[in-house]
Formats: C-alpha cells, sequence, structure tokens
C-alpha cells in the first residue's frame, strides 16, 4: 500500500468513526433474498394505538417508519390469533386475529404497509397444539367418545384410558398436552385430516393474506423424541409452504443440541435459530467477558456450516429468553450490550433482534412476563400495560425518545450495525474464513460472496489493538467502523497499521 493513499484514506476513516450523523441510507433486497435483518414483536406490549392499553396492530403500522428507520427489513409477530392466553401460543381459531389486536382487514393493512417498504413480515405458526377452547377440539372430544370416524375423531391424540403420554383428562378423555399442563392439547400431526387443515392454513395466510413465511414453534414437540418422524414432517411442511410461495421464508424453533438441529436441516426449512440448547448470546457473552474472540468465530463458522445450503438464524435472545441486556452482562455496562449486538450483526445468515433490545430493556424470567413488558417509548401516548403477570418492570438506559437523540446510544449502535450489515452481502451471505491474527482477542474474518470480500477486524479486549493490513492485500479501499462510545474512540491509521479500540469493529474492503 502506498504512503500517500494512506495519507488520503486516513481522514474520511476517522470522519467516519466520529460522525454524528444516523441517518443512513439503508441497502435495498432484493425480493427473493431472505439474509434478512428480523425484528420480533410482541404485538400486545409493542404500540397502543387506541388507547385501551393492549399494544395492537394498528400501532405496529404506526411504528413502521421507526423499525424502517433502525434498517430492519424483517418482522416477526408472535402470534395474533383469537387465544385465551395473553401470549397466543394457544390457539382457539388460525383465521382469526385477537381482538384486542384488531381485525383480519387491520392485518392485511399491516403486510400491505409493510410490502411498501420493503420489510417482510412472518407470522409464528403453532402447529403442534392448540387451546381446549378450540372448535377442534371441543368437537373431537365428542366425536372420539361416540367412536364415529366423523370430522375431528383424529385431530388429537386421545384416549379413554390414562397412558403415560396421555395425562391430562377432559370430559371423559384422557388425551397428550406437552404445555401449558393440559391447557394446550397436542395435536396428532399423523393425521390426514389435521395435515389438510395445516396446508389450508398455510395457503390461506400464504396466498390470499400475502405474508412472507412462518416461525415455527417447537417443532421437536411434533413428534416428542422421533427425530426421522420430525424431519418427515418438516419437509412436507416446507414443500407445501414453497407450493404456494417460493420464496417463503421458514425459521423454525428447536431447543436441541448442535448435532440435532443439523440434522433438521435435511428438512428443507430455511433457517433453524441458533440454539446449542442455549440461545446464541449466552456463546457471545463467553467471547466477550474472556476477552477471546475465539469462541464467536468458531460459532459462526459452525453455523454457516451447520445450515449448509439454508440459512443460519443468530439471535441473541427472544420472548422465551431474559433480555440481550441481561444476557450479555449490560445492566452496568452498556458496550457489552453495544458489542454482542455488532458482532452478532456480522454473523451469515438471518438474524433477528427482540423489540426493545435496541434501547436496553432489562428483563429477567420466570415468570415470562417480565421479558414481555410495555415497550419503553418515553410518552404516554401509545404506552402498553405490562403482562397482569409481570413483578418488574426496571429501566436503566433512557427511552426511544430520548435514545434517538443520542449519537452514542445503544439505539444509534444497533442502528449503525444495522447499516452495516445490510450494506454488505457478503456479510450477510458470505463464506467465512478466520485469518490467524496471532491473538485470540483480535479477530480477522474473511466473508465472501459472489465475487465480494469483506473483512471483519473486531477487538474483543478492553485495550486498543493493532493490525497490519498488508497482509490482506487491500489497495483501494472502502470501511465501516462500528464503535461502542463515538465520543471517546475513534480508528487510527499509521502506515500499514490500523488501530482499533476496545470492542471495535471494521468492516473493509477494497473498492
Amino acid at each position: 500500500m502506498k504512503k500517500t493513499f494512506l495519507i488520503l484514506a486516513l481522514l474520511p476513516l476517522l470522519a467516519s468513526s466520529c460522525s454524528n450523523s444516523n441517518s443512513y441510507e439503508f441497502t435495498k433486497l432484493e425480493e427473493d433474498d431472505n439474509y434478512r435483518t428480523f425484528y420480533e414483536i410482541f404485538p400486545g406490549t409493542y404500540y397502543d394505538s387506541d388507547g385501551d392499553g393492549y399494544g395492537d396492530l394498528n400501532g405496529i403500522i404506526q411504528k413502521l417508519d421507526y423499525i424502517e428507520s433502525l434498517g430492519f427489513n424483517g418482522i416477526w409477530l408472535t402470534p395474533i390469533h383469537n387465544s385465551p392466553s395473553y401470549h397466543g401460543y394457544d390457539v382457539n381459531d388460525y383465521y382469526s386475529i385477537n381482538p384486542k389486536l384488531g381485525t383480519m382487514d387491520d392485518y392485511k393493512n399491516l403486510v400491505n404497509e409493510c410490502h411498501k417498504r420493503d420489510i417482510k413480515i412472518i407470522l409464528d405458526l403453532v402447529i403442534n397444539h392448540t387451546s381446549t377452547e378450540n372448535e377442534w377440539f371441543v368437537k373431537g372430544i365428542e366425536a372420539f367418545k361416540t367412536g364415529k370416524k366423523e370430522r375431528y375423531y383424529d385431530y388429537y391424540n386421545f384416549s379413554l384410558e390414562e397412558t403415560t403420554v396421555n395425562t391430562s383428562y377432559k370430559n371423559g378423555v384422557y388425551y397428550e398436552s406437552g404445555f401449558g399442563g393440559g391447557s394446550m392439547p397436542d395435536l396428532n400431526l399423523d393425521s390426514e385430516n389435521v395435515k389438510k387443515e395445516i396446508e389450508s392454513i398455510i395457503k390461506y395466510y400464504l396466498v390470499d393474506i400475502g405474508i412472507d413465511g412462518f416461525r415455527l414453534d417447537a417443532v421437536p414437540w411434533y413428534f416428542k423424541g422421533n427425530e426421522n418422524k420430525n424431519i418427515e414432517f418438516l419437509s412436507w411442511l416446507a414443500n407445501v409452504s414453497k407450493s404456494y410461495n417460493r420464496n417463503a421464508y421458514l425459521v423454525a424453533e428447536a431447543w436441541e443440541s448442535y448435532p440435532i438441529i443439523s440434522n433438521y436441516y435435511v428438512s428443507g426449512i430455511d433457517s433453524f435459530f441458533a440454539y446449542d440448547t442455549d440461545p446464541l448470546g449466552v456463546k457471545l457473552v463467553s467471547s466477550i467477558v474472556t476477552n477471546n474472540g475465539n469462541t464467536y468465530t468458531s460459532r459462526m463458522l459452525n453455523l454457516i456450516e451447520q445450515a449448509g445450503n439454508y440459512i443460519p438464524a443468530p439471535f441473541i435472545t427472544n420472548h422465551d429468553n431474559p433480555r440481550a441486556a441481561n444476557i450479555l452482562q449490560g445492566r452496568k455496562t452498556p458496550e457489552k450490550l453495544k458489542f454482542g449486538q455488532g458482532i452478532m450483526q456480522m454473523m451469515t445468515g438471518a438474524t433477528f433482534t427482540y423489540y426493545g433490545d435496541e434501547i436496553g430493556m432489562i428483563g429477567a424470567n420466570p415468570p415470562d412476563e417480565n421479558v414481555r413488558t410495555a415497550m419503553f417509548w418515553g410518552e404516554e401516548e401509545g404506552t402498553c400495560d405490562n403482562p397482569a403477570g409481570a413483578t418488574e418492570d426496571e429501566h436503566i438506559y433512557p427511552s426511544v425518545k430520548d435514545q434517538l437523540n443520542d449519537n452514542n446510544s445503544i439505539l444509534n449502535y444497533y442502528k449503525k450495525a444495522n447499516y452495516i450489515r445490510n450494506k454488505y452481502e457478503a456479510i450477510r451471505k458470505g463464506k467465512a474464513e478466520k485469518i490467524d491474527a496471532g491473538d485470540s482477542s483480535l479477530q480477522v474474518i474473511k466473508k465472501t460472496n459472489s465475487g465480494e470480500i469483506v473483512y471483519l477486524i473486531i477487538n474483543f479486549d478492553l485495550v486498543d489493538k493493532l493490525y497490519d493490513l498488508s497482509s490482506l492485500g487491500l489497495s483501494d479501499y472502502e470501511y465501516e467502523s462500528l464503535l461502542v462510545d463515538v465520543n471517546e474512540q475513534k480508528i487510527e491509521l499509521n502506515g500499514d497499521k490500523i488501530k482499533l479500540p476496545s470492542y471495535g469493529i471494521v468492516a473493509i474492503k477494497n473498492k
């Protein structure tokens, strides 16, 4: 690299690191691109549009510009159907909308408004079980008791006597219920009648409503303990969905070990969340607190290998786990919360961020209601009530309103991380190769996709680190930097040496 070029390169690099502008022109993705940056919303506690204290679909519509401004180009909604519970994972009617959330017309409007902004929207598809109030279950019990093989007779795993599996009881019939202590009876997914119902539901939402895919709940429980049958059913599910929309995106929840999730990819499901029994965030914080980035890089490489020709799905946390600020030790050290999100967004795949984590909301379970509390907008208008079972609602970081105007806020760090991620296809889609920097706290990763090569240089240490760029063969390059403290930190160049501050991230490539 010529010295004359380096002198010219120094000024813009310093300027980008210290810029006070939080306005970015986010890259628009092709319609068939499912390597997206998703935002998970628990609708009932997100934004209330009608003043009843309950979040709703129209409230989400009102906040789409906010979501888009952060660089999220995908949304996952937890269940929105009519349900006896606040969380909605026990469905009464798959063709309904919980009246507290709105109407089906509101949902159609939400889908349309998302698509206007090039945001894909996926729905939580809960088919392992229903509620006991579902018509299928109510009529199924009566059909089973009469012994007539009429509709609903075989929709659930019924028996007239208690077994090791059928331990729940209602109206003279025993049934299987892996969740909810009997309030969520398991569907009989061997039933061709049930499969016809599921196909009808898939077609309705993909074709009639026009959504872009599904998050599949609790897939290891479809046929608990029978991995082969789970894979077979998931393969059927994938084929049905793709027959109605070849670009439909399917991401599945499997709280399983790495080898089991690896086997599940045979099914053709696009993504499985990056569990290895624990959420990915647990692995990320290990790298951060030990200042050892080898764990992070190895996990990235493993997830890419695990998915093969499919799409990894990294996430730090979701509605079932402690919030990111808790997992990443961000209660007192916001730099760890920021950095954890930054390195997650540098991973290949479709990433998922839980609402409220972009402002450092706090929450630990049990009870689960504590990690599903009202979004902290900082304005009375639109604020939701917390779920009835919540025991804590602590805010140690400012609201959305305050963080939007703070250049050094957690929110604006998330925005910059999303900007870098969306700008470079090689970051979102690339195969990865570790380049040995001779220091476990300094990670250099080469990411390649369709001819684009981006190098990530990441400092896991608490002190500045130097790296020699000449080893990468760069000449006339462009870069983006992500710093946990834009007021105090900067990237510096001296000859071929680049200096990264603590928890600094640089994405760099030849022009």
